[in-house]
């Protein structure tokens, strides 16, 4: 098998949903087109062609163990990227560009930012945030080319470069919307002892959050209407918890938790910027002030019975007094 036709299997491979993919077929096709031909994997394993061959069109291969480790460590390797996502991408060679451009876009990004940044944008091994942004490419319904077109020690190609553009608005957009979160709602999940116990699900949705906020065309993107409608309940989901959250504890919010989702990143960070430069005066979210009139009612409707019977006051007397008003 050729490379041309590694490469034609790979995309029709990962295109046909009736077809079952076991990791040791993606690793197959993966180590095949890394190494040029099947022929020249089957040598490199101490194996005939045609028995990688029916590996390849079995749905259970049964690859022995120390074969199947090998083929991990030729392809993934360290990396502990997904093998279907490297698949979905086009193999081992557009991954390592996507790596590197993640790398050197992350970092700009950092560069340009006034204030803290995602962590997973500080991180030395970018590794995760790859992943990330290319799961969610992926689940909006991106298509991926094997080569990217970049050649990375050229900035100016990089700066109208397609995908270039597209991962550095989405880390721009972490970062505005990381501020935001950060300034107004870090110190309610991690507050010393009530600490909310999903908080680290934040770094988890950031970027497709992020993605949510960039991501617009739909001949790009065909999923994005799914892809934002599931990102869109994940965040609620947070954002709801985090509520509840800060009002079992009478942790006051300052900004509007929603917002993440509903105003644009840019304006977030707008807000943020002037709120950390004390433009605006010290406010509590009107959300805070809805929830201590719920609870005065409850403790109201729960005391107030217990007072009428202690003056023994009768019905009516009591509907006299409510008349009053």
């Amino acid at each position: 098998m050729t490379l041309t036709s590694i490469e034609h299997h790979l995309t029709g491979a990962f295109n046909n949903a009736n077809l079952y993919l076991d990791d040791d077929n993606v690793l197959i096709l993966l180590a095949a087109q890394e190494m040029g031909s099947l022929n020249a994997l089957a040598h490199k394993l101490h194996v005939d062609e045609p028995q990688l061959l029916t590996w390849l069109e079995s749905s259970s291969p049964d690859v022995p163990t120390e074969l199947s480790q090998q083929l991990e460590c030729m392809t993934i390797g360290e990396e502990y990227i997904d093998s279907l996502t490297i698949l979905a991408i086009g193999g081992l060679k557009p991954l390592k560009q996507w790596q590197t451009l993640t790398n050197v876009l992350a970092q700009e990004a950092c560069e340009r930012s006034l204030f803290d940044v995602p962590c997973s944008l500080l991180d030395e091994d970018k590794t995760s945030l790859c992943e990330q942004v290319l799961a969610a490419l992926l689940q909006a319904g991106m298509s991926f080319s094997p080569d990217i077109g970049i050649e990375l020690e050229s900035i100016e190609i990089i700066e109208n470069n397609e995908v270039a553009s597209l991962l550095s608005e989405i880390f721009n957009a972490m970062i505005n919307l990381d501020c935001y979160y950060q300034n107004f709602f870090e110190s309610i999940a991690e507050a010393p002892e009530v600490e909310f116990q999903y908080y680290h699900y934040w770094d988890e949705i950031l970027v497709e959050l992020a993605a949510y906020h960039v991501l617009k065309e739909k001949d790009r993107f065909p999923l994005l209407d799914t892809f934002k409608r599931e990102t869109g309940l994940k965040v609620q989901g947070y954002i709801t918890a985090l509520k509840c959250h800060a009002y079992q504890h009478r942790l006051p919010l300052r900004a509007e938790l929603l917002h993440l989702l509903n105003k644009d990143h840019e304006e977030l960070y707008d807000y943020t910027e002037a709120e950390m430069m004390g433009l605006f005066p010290p406010q509590i979210h009107p959300d805070i002030y809805v929830n201590e009139i719920i609870e005065s009612q409850r403790l109201t409707h729960q005391v107030l019975p217990e007072i009428c019977r202690k003056l023994e006051m009768s019905e009516e007397e009591i509907k006299k007094l409510i008349e009053r008003k």
